[in-house]
């Protein structure tokens, strides 16, 4: 092409004509460029609907972390009540306590087929397991302090007394496995045990809402052997709601029934100690009206110590000695000496018990987040300039200083978890999780989102509980410790993160700063009417201990209506020593007025604040494992593949275990317990996380192939076709911005 065709083309106006179009021409040269460039060779490593670099179960489960509890010899008997010599019925099973476990959990076992058996399994830690491999272990264990956490003297709740009459009579001596356990940073002690059902943290091919009518799986108790009663439930201020409750010699057990893709966690109380056996056989109803159902599954519970339970004695290890204990001298609770009788209290410490704690309690919603969202793009993004600021929207300072982010990200509703997660270009980020009702995560960046909190959730504090709280006024705007379907469930997580993350494996402090809002924000855990306050605007150094591998749902509480920003710091150290300071910038929308406001500014494009939105990366990129991070290759194996133990009793046929099985020594006299295992060896280790072993993302590390080179120089070509085709400054102009935002939006993703 010479001058004078150039300019013969220039005066027959084509050239302007090209140039009016050159821009589009450029702009689409560069996106398919773009494209047929791989992400990873540019280190921009997109996520994934799928970890591609995890291998599943046997069982068709994702690999997670499992307890490292003592196992049972395989020949181990004990002697009935009866004298009779049995062999003992956890004999060569792991036994589960002192760490994160669901006790029973539904879902599919795909060992023998790609579709599955709808089954009855177990978590233990983060794998699921068939429960034939394990035995549920609820000993007599204390705090730090040496104070009892196994044993409770009734009424848990002198204020609320009438609420807890069907566990029995005042000063009845009861065996709890709380919803909230203590002792977060010397074991999860007694134990930490939920229920669950089909939790996209666990499985390999999530279900989806619809797939079962009601999104639920019905739990019947076909058959129930122990000591005494059984009894699950969870408080949730002055309220509680019971799963169900299984008395000793009952014929007709009960049923309950349990929403899918989620898991909660409950207080499993027992009255006596002794060994505790629940048949359970789960059912679904497909969505094309047909009707599975799984085999009958025993679940064993082991309550009180190794000579109450028919154990050798130090079998149970890791145990702490109790010094003081509401069951004193009570020779029906193994007392034989007098001691101090005390109720357990809540800490009073800067690092609170809960902080590995509760992923949730009752979900009673599994559906897709809603958000109100936008693009994400900036002012600078879209080449116009910012909008005025009109005199009927200027904004007062605090709700100015409120919004300053411009959040584009309302969540309405769901499960979320406020993460200190792997950065895309440093070793650790805060953001938040969001879970979707097909098994995906959503990510957003820091300061991106808020978090609405309708008036539906307005409650009146009973005064005994408020004053608990150090409140002053009874309602609160409140978002529960158990999930609800119309507001969000915000809990904390570090389970992205690879043990051994942190120096000495203890995790990060948590705490909240407080930027604007009309009133103060409190953060408490449910633990048998005793709120434990986590973190509090009311205390601003107040600190919350966040383990490795933990995820803990709490309370939140709200004394005005309004728009509130707050910044939870997490603050610790690398395995390395170096320091570790990630704040995540959070905007709670607390009131139906609070929300509308916020959400007419947005979709002005927030006029009277000044400087660009937050890039809150794509606005939540799929991504159903944790982030390659630092590009490097990270595989995960887990070390549980769902398969049985020995498979020894586990049949209903042949079933003759009966109330009169109960070891002689059920009642036995030991009256302050803990001498199990006192302090020896460790039979488990703390922290609990969904899916903590799982890998990250692939980033690609090594030599590319042929194929990746040619398709590399295919790309560039058509970068270079387009950029020839610039031929005036505002041309190249639009094509730089445009190429700015592509790769900023690329860089953005997690």
């Amino acid at each position: 092409m010479n001058r004078s065709f150039l300019t013969a083309w220039g005066s027959g106006g084509a050239l302007q004509n090209f140039q009016r179009s050159s821009a589009a021409i450029a702009t689409a040269a560069l996106t398919v460029g773009a494209m047929l460039i791989p992400s990873t060779s540019l280190a921009f490593a997109e996520d994934t609907d799928k970890p591609k670099d995890v291998k599943l179960t046997k069982s068709g489960h994702l690999p997670g972390n499992e307890s490292s509890g003592p196992t049972v010899g395989k020949d181990v008997t004990y002697k009935t009540k009866s004298g009779k010599t049995k062999r003992h019925p956890c004999a060569g099973k792991k036994l589960v306590y002192q760490f994160h476990n669901d006790y029973i959990y539904g879902t599919r076992d795909r060992t023998n087929s790609e579709k599955g058996d709808l089954a009855v399994m177990a978590v233990d830690g983060q794998q699921v397991v068939n429960q034939d491999s394990l035995c549920f272990r609820l000993p007599v264990d204390a705090n730090q302090d040496g104070e009892d956490v196994t044993r409770h003297k009734l009424p848990l709740d002198p204020d609320n007394a009438e609420t807890y009459k069907f566990l029995g009579n005042d000063g009845d001596i009861v065996w709890v496995a709380p919803r909230q356990p203590q002792g977060w940073t010397n074991g999860q002690r007694p134990t930490f045990a939920g229920i669950g059902a089909f939790d996209p943290h666990h499985e390999g091919t999530p279900v989806k809402t619809g797939d079962f009518v009601g999104d639920e799986m019905h739990f019947d108790i076909v058959k129930y052997s122990g000591p005494g009663d059984m009894h699950v439930f969870a408080e949730n201020i002055d309220e509680v709601d019971r799963l169900f409750s299984v008395k000793k010699g009952e014929k007709n057990p009960p049923s309950f029934t349990y929403e899918v893709m989620g898991h909660g966690h409950w207080n499993t109380v027992f009255t006596k100690p002794g060994i505790y056996t629940l048949t359970v056989k789960g059912w679904v109803e497909n969505k094309d009206g047909t009707k599975e159902e799984t085999k009958p599954t025993k679940i064993r519970w082991l309550v009180g110590t190794d000579k109450q339970v028919g154990l050798p004695s130090g079998t149970t290890t890791n145990l702490n000695k109790v010094k003081t204990s509401p069951a004193g001298d009570d020779p029906d609770n193994g007392a034989d000496t007098p001691s101090t009788t005390s109720t357990t209290k809540p800490s009073e410490s800067n690092n609170p018990p809960g902080a590995d704690g509760p992923d949730g309690e009752t979900p009673t919603s599994s559906t897709t987040p809603t958000s109100s969202e936008g693009n994400g793009n900036t002012d600078e993004d879209s080449g116009t300039s910012a909008p005025t600021c009109p005199e009927g929207d200027k904004l007062d300072e605090e709700t100015a200083t409120a919004l300053a982010n411009k959040p584009q990200h309302f969540i309405e509703n769901g499960h979320i978890d406020m993460a200190l997660d792997k950065g895309r270009n440093k070793p650790f980020e805060a953001k938040i999780h969001v879970d979707g009702s097909d098994g995906k995560t959503q990510k957003y960046r820091s300061g991106s989102f808020g978090f609405v909190v309708p008036d539906s959730q307005k409650k009146s504090l009973p005064n005994g509980y408020r004053t608990k709280l150090g409140l002053d006024q009874g309602d609160i705007w409140h978002l529960p410790q158990a999930q609800v379907a119309n507001a969000p469930w915000p809990g904390f997580s570090t389970t992205s993160l690879k043990a051994g993350w942190s120096q000495n494996n203890q995790g990060a402090q948590v705490t909240m700063e407080k930027k604007s809002g009309p009133g103060e924000v409190i953060s408490w855990s449910d633990q048998l009417s005793h709120p434990q306050i986590n973190l509090s605007t009311k205390e601003p150094n107040k600190s919350f201990h966040l383990t490795e591998n933990s995820h803990v749902h709490m309370n939140w509480g709200f004394t005005k209506p309004g728009i509130y920003r707050v910044v939870f710091h997490m603050r610790g150290k690398d395995s390395k020593g170096k320091e570790i300071n990630e704040p995540l910038d959070v905007v709670f929308l607390v009131g139906n007025d609070a929300f509308a406001k916020a959400k007419d500014l947005k979709e002005k494009g927030y006029p009277c604040i000044k400087g660009p939105a937050v890039d809150g990366g794509d606005g939540g990129t799929t991504d159903t494992d944790p982030d390659g991070g630092d590009g490097s290759t990270d595989t995960a194996t887990g070390s549980g593949d769902g398969t049985s133990g020995d498979g020894s009793e586990d049949s209903t046929a042949g079933d003759s275990e009966s109330d009169g099985d109960q070891p002689a020594d059920a009642s036995g006299d030991e009256a302050l317990g803990g001498a199990d295992g006192g302090s020896g060896e460790s039979g488990s280790t703390a922290g609990e996380g969904e899916d903590g072993s799982r890998g990250g993302l692939l980033a690609s590390t090594g030599v590319a192939s042929i194929g990746v080179i040619a398709t590399l120089m295919a790309g560039l070509f058509a970068m270079l076709v387009g950029a020839g085709v610039m031929m005036n400054r505002q041309t190249q102009q639009l094509v730089a911005r445009h190429k700015e935002r592509m790769l900023r939006n690329r860089k953005g993703r997690f």
